[in-house]
């Protein structure tokens, strides 16, 4: 299967700026476009360079969740530790139902994630169930 770097980073920066302006939206909290967008980017940038790193499960976890962590810091204006913790919850359950349900969705319908029009369909299927 050939994996087109484009795809992924334009998949990724479109979904990491929904889940982060998404967290901010339901817990009312402050982010710019610009510093979501930036934030987005660097999010995808991890995403297609981590792969590329052959590390266990037990260690590979831990730096994705710290990661995500730096990346919700680095996304909002926090008032207090307790705002930051719960946009940080709030960004894992939505990454982790928004896979899930992407995911139910291919595996639904029988779509291949392998083809160029997935990426829109992603993008779509994320969108709409955000």
């Amino acid at each position: 299967m050939a994996v087109y770097i484009e795809y992924v980073l334009l998949d990724n920066i479109i979904i990491d700026y929904l889940l982060l302006k998404y967290t901010f939206k339901l817990l009312g909290g402050e982010s710019g476009f610009w510093r979501l967008f930036f934030c987005a980017c660097t999010g995808a940038a991890f995403a297609a360079l981590l792969p590329l790193v052959s590390l266990p499960l037990w260690a590979s976890l831990p730096i994705k969740a710290l990661f995500a962590a730096g990346l919700v810091w680095a996304a909002g204006k926090f008032r207090t530790k307790r705002s930051y913790f719960l946009s940080l919850a709030v960004f894992h359950l939505y990454t982790f139902l928004l896979g899930g349900s992407v995911t139910g969705i291919f595996n639904l319908f029988s779509l291949p994630l392998d083809r160029e029009y997935s990426v829109g369909l992603v993008i779509l299927a994320a969108y709409l169930l955000i």
